[in-house]
């Protein structure tokens, strides 16, 4: 299973909504934050598609 990091502001709540890139275009699925807001991991999108 891949995993991104991002620093993006994710807000407590947000698990499971999407992670979008500058386009629009969905690259995973938010799994949790670390710190405060200030580093997030999500489940890649593909990732996500092949477990399923």
């Amino acid at each position: 299973m891949n995993v991104l990091q991002t620093s993006a502001l994710i807000s407590p709540g947000s698990s499971g909504g999407a992670l979008l890139d500058a386009h629009g275009n969905p690259i995973g699925i938010i799994a949790f934050i670390r710190g405060g807001q200030s580093l997030g991991f999500a489940i890649a999108a593909d990732g996500y598609w092949s477990m399923r």
